[in-house]
């Protein structure tokens, strides 16, 4: 017979649409329930952000979106690398690939102080 499904095949698609369909439903309850899937969503009418993007020039708002790596280790950093860079182009943040807490805190501290910005600070911590 075309067209009549076993029970077992039956089974399968049903279990196969119900998954499906709860995989589409359920990020939906989240949004739903009022969390912000997008939380920069929040600043789109802020008057203190676009005050402060508005005195940027072209150049300046492009920089933003470049990160640079860091290295903030008891030998070797390269914070006047990176001091230069916030200076001279007003990168938007810093990304810590190695070094010691006491001395990222310092190197994190140093180059916000020379920043026109606030800037973004990340770690790639795989290295613990």
């Amino acid at each position: 017979m075309v067209g009549i499904k076993s029970p077992g095949k039956m089974k399968k698609s049903f279990f196969l649409l119900l998954l499906s369909t709860l995989l589409i439903c359920l990020p939906l309850q989240a949004i739903a329930v009022g969390e912000n899937p997008l939380p920069w969503l929040g600043y789109l009418n802020d008057r203190r952000v676009d005050s402060l993007l508005n005195t940027l020039t072209v150049r300046e708002m492009i920089a933003q979106i470049v990160w640079v790596p860091a290295w903030a280790g008891s030998k070797n950093d390269n914070y006047t690398e990176v001091e230069e860079l916030v200076k001279k182009h007003g990168i938007g943040g810093v990304i810590f690939f190695e070094g010691e807490l006491e001395r990222q805190a310092d190197f994190t501290k140093r180059i916000s102080s020379v920043s026109k910005l606030p800037l973004i600070f990340v770690m790639d911590a795989e290295w613990g």
